[in-house]
């Protein structure tokens, strides 16, 4: 199975809107998945009622575009934004990855039957570094078991996590992180996913940038 990733968000934030033009960038991943011997946990999760703290109101088949969705306006918040264009809440988005992803994490570990100490890895989606090292910190881990990569590429969505293995890979494997791998998404929907993996033998590649 191939399974894609990606999005192209910078096209959705408007210019104007410092709270977002700031944060996310485009990415796409591309996963060959092959049917192995090993064994795999997820925990899945959504959330609906949390939808208005991360979306773009119009476009869809809801909303659709018009001359008024396209309209660039003044939030309250002094950012310029149109209907059209991605809007984020993001001291919400925070409250529910801290309150809703450790618990997630612990019970996927309770599954796995695998302990924290034991863990190389914990892939969590590439948001900022200050939520990632809020969520490291509350859920007790090392900061070299919580790889981070957003300098050069930002929030990238989908992409995140197999884009940061691909900027990392090489130090996770000599560093022997691959063995055990816990990988977390969270975001729109609102949506939280987890999964436990080995990814020892797993061939990564690097990035590239087009």
């Amino acid at each position: 199975m191939l399974l894609c990733a990606g999005d192209v968000s910078t096209r959705l934030v408007h210019s104007g809107d410092r709270s977002v033009r700031m944060v996310f960038g485009d990415g796409g991943s591309a996963t060959l998945v092959e049917r192995g011997a090993g064994t795999a946990h997820f925990n899945i999760r959504t959330d609906g009622s949390g939808a208005e703290h991360l979306m773009i109101p119009a476009g869809g088949s809801r909303k659709a575009r018009s001359l008024e969705t396209s309209a660039p306006y003044e939030a309250e918040d002094g950012n310029i934004r149109s209907e059209e264009t991605l809007r984020m809440n993001g001291m919400e988005v925070m409250s529910f990855a801290l309150r809703e992803v450790p618990p997630m994490i612990d019970e996927l570990l309770e599954s796995a039957g695998w302990n924290k100490e034991e863990v190389g890895s914990f892939a969590l989606h590439q948001a900022n570094r200050f939520m990632l090292d809020y969520l490291r910190k509350k859920m007790k881990l090392n900061k070299s078991a919580v790889p981070i990569a957003v300098e050069s590429v930002g929030n990238t969505g989908p992409a995140s996590i197999p884009l940061m293995l691909s900027i990392k890979h090489s130090i996770l494997a000599e560093e022997e992180r691959l063995d055990k791998v816990v990988m977390c998404g969270f975001g729109v929907g609102l949506s939280w996913a987890s999964c436990a993996f080995e990814l020892s033998s797993t061939v990564i590649l690097d990035p590239v940038e087009v």
